[in-house]
């Protein structure tokens, strides 16, 4: 059986959907998806107008359609299913969860974008139209693309050439600067307050993994989430910037080994 997005459903083994962050896709998963503990079926997918596909051009990138347009994807999927969601990808599945009916029986956020922090340099200038097209157009991709990993990573000798080289072949799709820039323009007025104000709503297991030396969004705001819900466990990742399952791949998969032998106990 075969789902939307290419999530197959016919595949043995609990069912994990990867979702990615800003300006990122279904491979920032690439190092980890096929690592995964024996007995998960892990599948990454892409948010709307960040894989190959070009996206309407009435959709406006903001966190609820993107929110909606997930849950709409998801519908169809009959069996169980865990969501591990990185950065921008998590505000958009927990606004899915609250919002518009998205039922996974546990969520597992990555350094997730619900805490209001200063905005980094690499989205503040997709916002300014002039700047915006400076950079999209003059600066060379690969100039870009390693200008955003020295920001995002905590250490740049870590990036793995093959990914760096998918990012910089997405500018290489037409549509592709306009989904950095409506986007980057939906993150600098996105208010979290609100949906922060409403875990309480959420009524499946969420946990968090984080790291501790993240760049752009402070490991200090996983103890902010765990008071809103006691019941959330925080698996930190040491001497990591903010995206582990692509800088540190091997610490990245000892913490979604250890929530998933936790779940196996529980589940005895």
């Amino acid at each position: 059986m075969q789902e939307p997005d290419g999530v197959q459903t016919s595949k043995t083994g609990k069912l994990v959907i990867l979702v990615h962050g800003y300006g990122s896709n279904r491979h920032s998963w690439d190092l980890v998806i096929d690592r995964f503990p024996d007995g998960l079926n892990a599948q990454a997918i892409d948010l709307v107008g960040c894989g190959s596909a070009a996206p309407d051009p009435n959709f406006k990138f903001t966190f609820e359609e993107q929110a909606q347009a997930l849950a709409n994807r998801l519908s169809d999927v009959q069996q169980p299913y865990t969501i591990v969601a990185h950065s921008m990808g998590a505000a958009i599945a927990l606004i899915a969860v609250l919002d518009y009916h998205l039922t996974p029986d546990r969520i597992i956020l990555v350094d997730p974008l619900l805490f209001n922090q200063r905005t980094p340099f690499f989205i503040n200038i997709q916002t300014i139209p002039v700047l915006s097209w400076l950079g999209s157009y003059l600066v060379l991709p690969p100039v870009q693309v390693d200008l955003v990993i020295r920001r995002v990573y905590k250490r740049f000798k870590s990036v793995n050439s093959g990914l760096r080289q998918i990012y910089i072949d997405a500018f290489q799709r037409t549509h592709h600067r306009r989904v950095l820039r409506e986007t980057a323009i939906v993150i600098r007025s996105f208010n979290g307050t609100q949906y922060v104000d409403r875990f309480n709503e959420i009524d499946m297991p969420v946990d968090l993994i984080w790291s501790r030396e993240d760049p752009l969004l402070s490991f200090e705001f996983a103890a902010d989430f765990a008071d809103q819900r006691p019941k959330t466990r925080v698996f930190p990742i040491d001497d990591c910037g903010h995206a582990p399952q692509e800088e540190c791949p091997d610490s990245f998969l000892v913490e979604i080994s250890k929530i998933f032998e936790t779940i196996k106990v529980d589940d005895k």
